[in-house]
């Protein structure tokens, strides 16, 4: 997500299919978009981290700083833990955008 930019450039898996949006997004999608970036709650990191789950993933970029969050099931490295509910709200508003 580009809020400078208005634009969208995301790639996801949904249902065993491969999902791609590259876009230009109107002012009301930003605002959705915002407000979910927004609701996305950082959560402890946890004590072990699976590698072979399925895992929601956020790369937020602030001006040159990006930003890389992961559901807090498997927040390893140098990622932040999110929960899960706040990560899939924001899935669910951007599998909402029309491709």
């Amino acid at each position: 997500m580009d809020f400078a930019a208005k634009t969208v450039d995301a790639a996801a898996c949904i249902d065993e299919r491969a999902v791609t949006l590259r876009r230009a997004l109107s002012a009301q999608e930003i605002a959705r978009v915002r407000a979910a970036v927004a609701a996305v709650r950082v959560a402890p990191r946890p004590a072990a981290c699976p590698t072979d789950a399925p895992v929601a993933s956020l790369e937020v970029a602030r001006g040159d700083k990006k930003f890389f969050y992961v559901e807090q099931r498997s927040a390893c490295g140098g990622s932040r833990a999110v929960t899960s509910a706040s990560i899939s709200a924001l899935i669910d508003v951007m599998s909402a955008l029309p491709r």
